[in-house]
């Protein structure tokens, strides 16, 4: 078990070791880990390991919206290759006649 007097809250400027207890956090694979209430912020947090998201896309309305903006560029151009395609046939068939 650890001790409350080595943590320290993470939001405080100057790391805060006033903390409470503040009940337990069930995770979905059955552990349960403790939380923690700041007496001077009022931050609430928990001291699990996390994983790292750094290489994982979180922001997925933001990738969605690229991907749109994208699309829509890439229909644009094929249209206007189309259209240039068209004309250039009408031309030379003008150019037969």
């Amino acid at each position: 078990m650890q001790a409350v007097a080595s943590l320290a809250c993470p939001s405080c400027g100057s790391g805060s070791d006033r903390l409470y207890k503040d009940g337990l956090r069930y995770l979905s694979n059955g552990e349960t880990v403790q939380r923690w209430l700041c007496r001077v912020c009022g931050y609430r947090f928990s001291l699990e390991n996390r994983k790292s998201y750094n290489n994982c896309r979180t922001n997925r309305r933001g990738d969605a919206y690229q991907e749109t903006k994208l699309l829509v560029e890439a229909e644009k151009a094929l249209e206007k290759r189309e259209a240039g395609a068209t004309e250039q046939a009408a031309d030379d068939f003008t150019g037969q006649l």
